[in-house]
This record gives structure tokens, sequence and C-alpha cells, in this order.
């Protein structure tokens, strides 16, 4: 994440171009992200598959909710992380684990439903960093899954991830 220039590397131009050298890179790994709100609890529900063919491994997986326009009043306002959940796994080729995550939401984040977001990564399980990612997904407003540009090819709501926004 991207909070300025004074901490020492975090801005775009210290790892986007390690970002974009990786996009291409193929994996095994896929992902994919749900949540269902009850009133102030949200359930989450991460799906992590290696593809049939791929290599079976013991992943780290975490479960962020973050809110957007989080503290607008201090200017790094954008996908704040809320709360997380983090459970390791060992997914077998060709098969899925599901990483399930009981949230409850503040009520700053009630007042922002549209702007709610779940984000979920799967690593190697070090102790230290940095780790090797294997996939990552995301969604924004739990019960309007898909609404965010991605599936479309849209990503103009996207373009923080330069710097822009």
């Amino acid at each position: 994440m991207w909070w300025g220039d004074e901490d020492g590397g975090s801005s775009p131009g210290a790892w986007e171009p390690d970002i974009l050298a990786r996009r291409d890179v193929p994996t095994d790994v896929t992902m994919d992200i749900e949540g269902f709100r009850d009133g102030p609890e949200l359930d989450v529900r991460a799906t992590v598959c290696v593809e049939f063919g791929g290599t079976s491994r013991n992943m780290r997986v975490y479960v962020a909710q973050i809110l957007d326009h989080h503290l607008a009043s201090i200017g790094y306002h954008r996908n704040a992380f809320r709360q997380i959940a983090i459970e390791d796994v060992w997914v077998e080729a060709n098969s899925c684990v599901n990483v399930r995550a009981a949230m409850s939401l503040k009520a700053e984040d009630l007042s922002q439903i549209p702007d709610i977001g779940l984000v979920a990564w799967a690593q190697e399980p070090l102790a230290t960093g940095p780790a090797e990612t294997y996939q990552a997904t995301y969604v924004f407003d739990p019960q309007g899954i898909g609404t965010n540009g991605l599936e479309s090819g849209d990503l103009s709501g996207w373009d923080y991830v330069t710097g822009g926004n």
C-alpha cells in the first residue's frame, strides 16, 4: 500500500516494476472470495485451489475486510484494512480448500456498505517476509459481487495502483 513518499520505498515507483514484471507469470493456484452480510455480521469464504497438474502445497491464506474512503480527512484513505483472518492450509493438486472467517462490522463500516471490500491472498507460510504470493482476489460490496469492473475489463477504478488517486 502506498502511504506516501516519507515511508522509505512504498510509493508505486518503488514496487510497481516488480508487480508488472510478475503479472504475467503463470500460477497453478486460483482463488475466489465471497461474503454474506446479515446485519453487522459478515460471513466470508475464500476458496483456494491448485489446478490439475499443479503442485500440492501448504499456503498461508489471509482474508481481510477493508473499507474504502476511511479517514478521508487525513489523506491516505483508500482501502484501509479493518480486520483480518489468517489460516494455514494444505491444498492438494486438483482440489480446493475453503477458508472461512466470521467478521463483525463496526458502525462506520455499516454506514458505508458500498465501500466495504474483501481481499484474500495465498502465500508461502513463512515466519518472516518477504514471502512468495501465489494468488490474490478481491470483491467490493460483498452483496454486490461482480460490480467492481474487473470482470468486465473496466479497470478505471483501479488507477490508484499507479498512484493516480
